[in-house]
């Protein structure tokens, strides 16, 4: 699939006509059009614009959606940034403990048999 036609798949996403978005990205009614039959390409002008009107640039340009994190909070993010930087057997051990279903789901404890269990790297006892 080329930029022009996920050009287009943008487009019905967002419910508008190719008037109403070359209107809205300040370009003409034609340039479009031959944006979206691939005869010519945007400027990054144009992107920005279509940005503004919330449409996905990086799906355009690549092909793959974004996802869709809006209402991330600062703790995700700050995991996510722990991930991204963890060893490939830290990230296996985090996705594991996330996806197990040997916890009920709406679980807020923590149960643990034996000694010297280990819980996010750390040595777990209750009376520290």
């Amino acid at each position: 699939m080329q930029i022009s036609s996920r050009l287009r798949k943008e487009r019905e996403r967002l419910k508008l006509t190719q008037s109403q978005l070359a209107k809205a990205c300040g370009v003409s009614f034609r340039a479009y059009c031959d944006y979206e039959i691939g005869k010519t390409e945007p400027k990054a002008s144009f992107f920005f614009n279509l940005h503004e009107l919330g449409a996905d640039i990086m799906f355009i340009l690549t092909g793959k959606k974004l996802p869709d994190i809006e209402d991330i909070n600062s703790d995700e993010t700050e995991i996510i940034k722990y991930y991204r930087s963890a060893p490939l057997s830290v990230k296996a051990a985090a996705y594991g403990a996330l996806t197990s279903t040997s916890v009920p789901s709406g679980s807020t404890s923590i149960i643990t048999s034996g000694s010297n269990q280990r819980i996010a790297g750390r040595d777990y006892n209750e009376t520290k």
